[in-house]
């Protein structure tokens, strides 16, 4: 069992903000339509967040498969 790396910590802390703001907005705490740090909109924010881990995620299972194919390719041979 491997440990995970910076793809996968970064895409953790990414998923636990958007869920933050979410339940934030689903609590009734912030609106979608709230304005913060200047001129950026929740719903922008939320928006950025939702794509940064979907790219993220992308890129963590890239990277892992791609550092562990030797192992993929050495269990698909004893099957």
């Amino acid at each position: 069992m491997c440990s995970a790396d910076k793809f996968g910590k970064l895409k953790t802390l990414l998923q636990m903000i958007m869920l933050f703001v979410a339940g934030l907005v689903w609590l009734k705490l912030l609106s979608m339509d709230k304005v913060l740090f200047g001129n950026i909109q929740v719903a922008h924010l939320y928006n950025v967040l939702l794509w940064a881990v979907v790219i993220v995620t992308i890129g963590s299972g890239a990277n892992y498969f791609i550092k562990n194919r030797e192992l993929i390719a050495d269990k698909s041979k004893k099957s």
